[in-house]
């Protein structure tokens, strides 16, 4: 009860910032030869699926110690991170520890941040001409996110036999 019970003592690893954009943080020390790093391949609402490097499949939550230590975002985890996770029985385990990202694609979501992926180098952009019609706007926005994310982007435009070549001009 009181104070004591109230304050959380955590020891971690300093990672200093690497460039202008990315700020020092203090993460979670963890014992490496308990723990497995691999990546997280998709969200599924609380749970993140992690395949190992051997292709085993985790399923996997987050320990609630992490979601309070990071809150600049929306969500702790997202896909593409690699993570640090404690396995468990029936491929189930917990993320422990989540490693600096690079290469983010990402947007706004009620004023905060919402990493859609995570650790990637090229944004494939696929937008059709006709059916729907095309949507330079949105191919602006894209564009904006994928340069913020320092991401390499890659236009595509689909359904070109479908236009006249003088009005795509």
């Amino acid at each position: 009860e009181g104070d004591i019970s109230r304050k959380r003592t955590v020891t971690g690893d300093y990672t200093p910032a690497t460039s202008g954009d990315a700020p020092e943080t203090v993460m979670r020390a963890i014992d490496v030869s308990v723990y497995l790093k691999e990546r997280v391949i998709r969200i599924h609402g609380l749970q993140s699926v992690v395949e190992a490097k051997d292709g085993k499949i985790y399923r996997c939550a987050v320990r609630r110690l992490l979601k309070s230590l990071l809150t600049d975002e929306r969500s702790v985890v997202t896909t593409g991170d690699v993570v640090w996770l404690r396995p468990a029985a029936d491929d189930e385990g917990m993320i422990e520890r989540v490693e600096p990202r690079h290469g983010v694609l990402t947007r706004e979501s009620r004023r905060r941040e919402h990493v859609l992926v995570a650790n990637v180098d090229q944004l494939v952009i696929v937008m059709s001409l006709v059916e729907p019609a095309l949507k330079p706007h949105l191919i602006d926005r894209y564009l904006a996110s994928a340069q913020a994310g320092k991401l390499a982007p890659i236009l595509c435009l689909n359904k070109a036999d479908l236009v006249e070549h003088a009005n795509l001009q």
